[in-house]
């Protein structure tokens, strides 16, 4: 809020709004003569989402309503989340070409090691995990799993060594699964 109460004593700025935010109103009230763009996938916005499909593989398909016409591009990155990041990045760069604006979105890559699909015949998804015997418990779930099935391994991310105490032991989740399958 204290970001927004500036806009009003400064003015002359722009503010970028998520109209789905329970605070929207109160923030909206505190814009001043400042240039207000919103985004939303629920509430009416300047960049509202008119389709959105989460896709079992590759993130979720987004077509917006946008002040420079309407965009259509693919968050890779998952969660909804990024959905609402990429809406604000939208808002934000309004005067910019929309394919340009839709090719930087579509351009971002999820870090290494989080929320990374690992290509196997099972659709086994790799995001974050940590447990006393997690090299035997990815295997069990390996096992467990049916065609059509996603195993979820939540893991340390990029990191390929976990701390214990004083001692680091190397380790990798997305390493760990590739070898069982292979």
């Amino acid at each position: 809020m204290h970001l927004f109460c500036l806009l009003e004593q400064n003015g002359g700025k722009t503010a970028i709004i998520n109209t789905d935010d329970r605070y929207a109103g109160a923030l909206l009230k505190k814009t001043g003569s400042s240039t207000v763009l919103t985004y939303g996938i629920k509430n009416e916005a300047d960049v509202r989402v008119l389709e959105l499909l989460m896709l079992t593989e590759g993130g979720t398909y987004v077509r917006l309503r946008h002040p420079g016409g309407e965009i259509s591009f693919t968050v890779r990155l998952h969660g909804l989340y990024n959905v609402y990041n990429s809406l604000a990045a939208a808002a934000w760069a309004e005067g910019i070409d929309a394919d340009k604006i839709a090719a930087g979105i579509e351009s971002l890559n999820n870090v290494p090691g989080r929320q990374e699909l690992l290509p196997s015949p099972l659709g086994i998804e790799n995001r974050h995990f940590f447990i006393r015997d997690r090299l035997q418990a990815i295997h069990y779930a390996i096992n467990c799993a049916q065609a059509g099935d996603i195993v979820l391994i939540t893991g340390k991310g990029r990191e390929n060594y976990q701390l214990v105490g004083n001692r680091v032991i190397q380790y990798s989740d997305p390493q760990a699964v590739e070898t069982f399958l292979n």
